[in-house]
């Protein structure tokens, strides 16, 4: 192989491309990034609704059906049930919290939250009659 069959340095330094490739690239466009064929493309799906937008108007539906089906389960809990939908049904706020004792989840005291004033005050139940943020361990959606 002579001096003739030897390619010129490239001038914008080893290792990058001539100027054409680089354009020819760019101008490549698999559409992975672009919004508007993202929403289109949701649009068109008509399989079941998989992602239900976030409501932060109250959790009070969602705090009914865990104290009717979780919290308390079975005939034997339903004094304890029907006296915590009833104080629920009677109160004016729109978020509540439930207190559990420990990791086995046994109930101690429902609470009403007031996020205007950050202020939670029992409803029923044993438990502090007020709490704040510091007082609790961990909250679960």
């Amino acid at each position: 192989m002579g001096p003739s069959s030897r390619h010129l340095p490239s001038p914008s330094g080893p290792g990058s491309l001539p100027p054409g490739l680089i354009t020819k690239r760019r101008g490549f466009d698999d559409g992975s990034s672009d919004i508007s064929s993202t929403a289109s493309s949701m649009m068109d799906y008509n399989g079941p609704k998989l992602y239900k937008q976030p409501a932060t108007k109250s959790n009070r539906g969602i705090i009914l059906n865990a104290v009717e089906y979780c919290v308390f389960p079975g005939a034997v809990n339903r004094e304890a049930k029907q006296k915590v939908l009833e104080k629920i049904a009677r109160s004016e706020a729109k978020h509540f919290l439930v207190l559990f004792r420990d990791a086995g989840c046994q109930f101690r005291a429902l609470y009403g939250y007031w996020p205007e004033n950050e202020q939670i005050i029992k409803l029923y139940g044993t438990g502090p009659s007020q709490v704040d943020d510091v007082m609790f361990d961990k909250f679960f959606k």
